[in-house]
């Protein structure tokens, strides 16, 4: 898949017979479907860039339809692909909201500046994201879960690729 673009739905099955098809939203916002117009489709080597004729939602998943696909049976060949958008037309997030795939990669160094690792994954909690931190020190574990919270997280910057912390007593123990 291209850098610049970023999946904000995958194509599970068809609806109807003229060329709707059912996608499993990837986007937090569920309403995201309303505002797409041009789109990729992605999977593999494959790619179609198209327009959304229309969109509608049933139960938790978005019903799509595209200018170019007018039957079942060329719906039905979607199945599987993703729904791509330029990561510049992804929704403007509040301060100190980031995108998952803006902070993996990033740098992570305590306050003091000593750098303690590279973020390689996020999980999910519930309650808060957990930073994975691979980290490139053998005094250190290699692995740091860093929780993702305000206490601890003391500045993220995207333009330098870097993540700053106060991590709390204990935590690298």
């Amino acid at each position: 898949m291209e850098k610049d673009l970023v999946a904000v739905g995958k194509i599970i099955g068809v609806k109807g017979l003229k060329g709707e098809v059912k996608v499993q939203p990837l986007s937090d916002n569920f309403n995201r479907h309303k505002n797409l117009d041009r789109v990729k489709i992605i999977a593999g080597e494959k790619e179609l860039d198209t327009e959304v004729e229309k969109s509608t939602t049933v139960k938790n998943f978005w019903i799509l339809k595209f200018k170019d696909i007018a039957s079942r049976e060329e719906a039905e060949e979607l199945r599987g692909y993703y729904i791509m958008i330029p990561k510049a037309e992804r929704e403007e997030l509040p301060v100190d909201h980031y995108y998952m795939d803006d902070i993996i990669g990033l740098s992570v160094f305590e306050e003091d500046g000593d750098k303690l690792g590279q973020v390689v994954n996020i999980i999910e909690t519930g309650s808060n994201d957990v930073y994975v931190v691979k980290s490139e020190s053998p005094d250190l574990p290699g692995e740091i879960l860093i929780p993702a919270l305000k206490d601890i997280i003391k500045r993220v910057d995207l333009e330098e690729k870097k993540i700053v912390v106060n991590l709390p007593d204990g935590l690298l123990d």
